[in-house]
């Protein structure tokens, strides 16, 4: 071989490594291009989900903790400087009217503050009135029956039986409904509960004693708990909504149905259409809800709630990417004009006809938005779109239907006081310990909407319960 031929050998062997050589760094590269394209789509996910909060998704608003723009720009805003109150601020407080007052005291100046001469105790036609309120000294009231045994001549002894108005218990009415309030309505745990009647009351109770009265509670709640049950599936239009519950350290679900007169309030082991079934029966109005598919075994009417989807809305404006921006602004700004006329139909100064015909054009303009985003390019646009679209009837029944409310705002409502018990309590132990915190809710949310006492309905329902007489009723045709 001529060394010319030599040379050319060796030039296509540099060549061929050269090129060998650039095909693993094309490889190399085009993988890195992937891995990059990997991480940044991750790192959008992430951003996407440090950003979230109460404004623009379902988070609750105890998970902000500084993140939502709109409450750190309230707390920001500087206040005005208010005036120191002077110490004890008597002068403020309302003064009660002679008949609650339970004793008088009458003081007159001794000598005159000018020449020292002794005064008379002349009464003053307006004299300057200081009142002191003062909790009394609070001892626990003990019956002691004694059953006294007697023996007949003919031998037989015969011992006396406890009447029938006497509680077979340790602890009467008045203070086994205490109990159920202080850990079902204030939410106290079982051992502050034993402290608070220990030093406060004077009462001696262990914490298994607690539980006893929040059986004894639970057992006299039943009968009023299930005709609540039948009424709220009766009724025509219905708020509804769950919230996770734990029993026994195993998710369970707390379900409640509710009007602006009643709540009804059911702990079950899922979240599925049996559950639905369960809480509304065979209930034909409308319902409001949050668009859980659980629902949807329903022929009748149904009302999504526009608090979730403003929300949505916010999430995707909010959003870097600029296809899930370009439907989020436009539909977030048709439902800010939304809600500011229905604020005007909830206050009365706009009349519901009215608001039926002006939502015609913001409502054909969302439609055509959530179309044009079935379409879009974006995943995430997309997805959320198709969702919606799903729901197209339930999305305007509040305007087809007056009356009907466009947010899930009185189950939400309901739910808030159960949701900082379960937080504090960590749930329920037992299945009887879910059916006192069902039935208790549910007494006192419609107590409450209803404007009656908790106390007295209680011990109404304990009367009724140890006398077999009719229970108290919780429908509004009671009050």
């Amino acid at each position: 071989m001529s060394d010319l031929e030599q040379r050319l050998a060796a030039l296509e062997a540099a060549v061929a490594q050269q090129d060998a050589t650039i095909a693993e760094r094309d490889a190399t590269i085009a993988e890195h291009v992937a891995t990059i394209a990997k991480l940044a789509k991750r790192v959008a996910e992430l951003e996407t989900k440090l950003g979230q909060n109460s404004s623009n998704s379902s988070l609750p608003p105890s998970t902000d903790r500084g993140k939502n723009p709109r409450r750190n720009a309230k707390k920001s805003t500087p206040r005005k400087k208010k005036r120191k109150k002077r110490a004890g601020g008597g002068r403020n407080r309302e003064l009660l009217p002679p008949e609650q007052v339970d004793a008088f005291h009458e003081h007159f100046p001794s000598e005159c503050g000018g020449c020292g001469k002794r005064l008379p105790k002349t009464a003053d036609s307006q004299p300057q009135r200081h009142q002191v309120t003062e909790i009394p000294e609070v001892r626990p009231h003990v019956d002691e029956h004694r059953l006294h045994a007697v023996e007949c001549r003919c031998g037989c002894v015969t011992r006396a039986v406890l009447p029938d108005d006497v509680p077979r218990g340790a602890f009467g009415p008045r203070l086994i409904a205490t109990v159920a309030l202080l850990t079902g309505l204030y939410r106290l745990s079982k051992r502050n509960t034993k402290r608070i009647l220990s030093e406060l009351f004077g009462v001696a109770i262990s914490t298994g004693a607690v539980s006893n009265c929040e059986r004894r509670v639970g057992d006299a709640l039943e009968a009023p708990h299930e005709e609540l049950h039948g009424f709220v599936q009766g009724q025509g239009l219905l708020n509804a909504d769950e919230t996770s519950w734990q029993q026994e350290h195993k998710t369970h679900w707390l379900w409640v149905a509710c009007t602006c007169t009643v709540s009804f309030f059911l702990i079950q082991a899922g979240r599925c259409t049996d559950g639905a079934k369960r809480l509304l029966g065979a209930f034909d109005g409308t319902l409001v809800t949050d668009r859980l598919a659980s629902y949807r075994f329903r022929d009748g009417p149904e009302q999504t709630c526009w608090a979730h989807l403003k929300r949505m809305f916010q999430g995707l404006a909010e959003r870097a990417d600029g296809d899930c921006a370009k439907y989020g602004v436009p539909l977030l700004e048709q439902t800010r004009e939304m809600f500011k006329m229905w604020r005007r139909v909830r206050d009365g100064t706009l009349q519901h006809r009215t608001f039926k015909r002006r939502m015609v054009p913001i409502r054909a303009e969302i439609e055509r938005l959530l179309d044009e985003a079935a379409d879009s390019p974006c995943t995430r646009t997309q997805g959320k779109a198709k969702a919606l679209l799903k729901y197209r009837s339930a999305l305007w029944t509040f305007v087809d239907v007056e009356g009907v409310p466009p947010t899930n705002n009185e189950a939400e409502r309901a739910l808030r006081h159960a949701v900082i018990l379960r937080k504090l309590s960590f749930g329920t132990q037992s299945d009887r310990g879910s059916r006192f915190i069902e039935r208790m809710l549910s007494a006192v949310d419609t107590l409450r909407k209803q404007d009656r006492d908790v106390m007295d309905f209680l011990m109404d329902a304990l009367d009724a319960k140890a006398t077999t007489a009719t229970p108290p009723s919780l429908l509004p045709t009671a009050t």
